[in-house]
């Protein structure tokens, strides 16, 4: 209601919270491969049930800082060596030696 008040055009709950692309029904793109029928505010904390502690750490070890600026409270108590070294579930060699490089390089780039 308020992006509608926003953009100046009425509030039609059955015309803005069913999904639609080019005027057909659209059953959305979900990273999670979830089809959804209407607007919902589960995908807001599907990551509490779906990423494992490990996982929340790595995003934790590098969005720490700014998570107050834009609401979040961290959910572990700090940053954990496991978090930066433990690989994340699926992530190959390759992509655990990048990730963990560029992790490094951004860390000596933002202390300068």
């Amino acid at each position: 209601e308020e992006v509608c008040a926003y953009l100046e055009i009425d509030f039609d709950r059955e015309t803005v919270l069913t999904p639609t692309k080019v005027g057909q029904f659209w059953s959305g793109n979900s990273a999670a491969r979830v089809n959804f029928s209407q607007i919902s505010p589960e995908p807001a904390t599907r990551w509490q049930r779906e990423l494992s502690e490990d996982e929340i750490g790595w995003v934790e070890w590098h969005c720490r800082d700014l998570m107050p600026e834009f609401g979040y409270e961290p959910k572990l108590h700090g940053r954990e060596l496991r978090s930066f070294v433990r690989p994340i579930r699926g992530e190959r060699p390759r992509e655990y030696a990048k990730s963990r490089l560029y992790s490094i390089r951004d860390a000596m780039t933002k202390s300068k």
